[in-house]
């Protein structure tokens, strides 16, 4: 049996296990049907990724559906006309890729929705300035997730699209925004539904410590980290009444207001980035309907039992770190068993290491 006997139907299943987007042109040579099955194909896509290392090309296919194409020409996406190649195609996602390649991108038709730019952390992604300000900036317009470590790219693209509130996602996890930002345009913010950030020691006190507003109704996740010694979050925090799940990291004890309670968070993270005792019972007077409590790094045994008797909602409980040794996680289990806790305990027994 011939491969070109098959229906149109099975060949369109073949080509969608192909992800490298240089191999396409290739497929399309082959013959006439061939080339109108690869166009239909690749009207399937919607996410392009660049990725610089030919390792992750070779492997990062696993990861997706047919929805997904990847590619490590640089030189490919640098000359494309993308609403012709790829017509459907609203998320782009480059790797340590040239502003080049993203003004090219932007400008050859597509209405980019999502865009993340360097994934790799500590990285900088450097763009050219009069790129940015002509063939990049103008094309963001639809942009409803953003993630990049660029920070005169998030300023221009504040600056120019922000009034349009349309931003919904903002940051990544191993791409953060800088606090600074969301404080500078929180107006330009309020219909953030997630956001991740992080906050630097001389940035932190003065300006969360004294924001007053407007508040982020809509925000329901927040991944949060401090890098200052006094952490101020959780003020931050009493301008996101709705928010559900708050990731949080930071190395000493966060000044707060006791008396604004937030009823709605159900999930709470905390890694702590000391070796040394924090008082973190607060918290759980701060955010007393936690269903879902994970925390990493040095809690005592006491510490932690006061929290659980102030969760009452409380059904899963993960710990990492110091605690996570067999004689304390026995009391633990004992106390549960005392007080009748149906509590789904899961500890990671390796020590978190600062």
């Amino acid at each position: 049996m011939n491969i070109n006997d098959l229906p149109d139907d099975c060949l369109i299943l073949i080509f969608e296990q192909f992800f490298d987007l240089k191999q396409f042109p290739t497929l399309s040579k082959i013959c006439s049907r061939w080339r109108i099955l690869v166009q239909e194909r690749l009207k399937k896509v919607t996410h392009l990724k660049y990725v610089s290392k030919l390792s992750e090309l070779q492997t990062g296919w696993k990861n997706y559906t047919g929805k997904y194409v990847l590619t490590n020409k640089a030189t490919f996406l640098e000359r494309i006309k993308l609403s012709q190649v790829l017509p459907n195609v609203y998320s782009i996602n480059l790797q340590n890729g040239s502003s080049g390649i993203l003004a090219n991108l932007l400008g050859t038709g597509n209405s980019i929705c999502i865009l993340f730019i360097n994934n790799e952390l500590n990285s900088q992604f450097i763009i050219d300035k009069n790129q940015l300000d002509e063939k990049i900036i103008p094309h963001l317009e639809s942009v409803e997730k953003l993630a990049t470590n660029n920070d005169q790219l998030v300023k221009k693209y504040l600056k120019n699209h922000g009034h349009l509130k349309r931003l919904k996602k903002f940051g990544y996890r191993l791409i953060p925004v800088n606090m600074m930002h969301v404080i500078s345009f929180a107006a330009s913010l309020i219909n953030l539904e997630l956001l991740y950030v992080v906050c630097d020691r001389t940035f932190e006190k003065g300006w969360i410590e004294n924001y007053i507003g407007p508040k982020f109704e809509k925000l329901e996740s927040l991944y949060y980290r401090s890098k200052s010694s006094t952490c101020y979050a959780t003020k931050f925090v009493d301008f996101c009444p709705n928010l559900r799940n708050f990731h949080l990291t930071f190395k000493n004890i966060i000044p707060m207001d006791e008396c604004v309670k937030h009823y709605n968070l159900e999930k709470l993270s905390i890694l702590i980035q000391r070796a040394r005792k924090i008082n973190i019972i607060y918290l759980a007077r701060k955010f007393p309907n936690i269903r879902h409590l994970i925390i990493t790094g040095f809690v005592t045994q006491s510490d932690l039992i006061e929290m659980i008797k102030l969760l009452p909602h409380l059904s899963n409980l993960s710990l990492s770190g110091c605690l996570a040794h067999h004689c304390k996680i026995t009391a633990l289990n004992e106390y549960f068993l005392s007080q009748n806790c149906k509590i789904d305990l899961k500890i990671n027994r390796i020590d978190y290491k600062i």
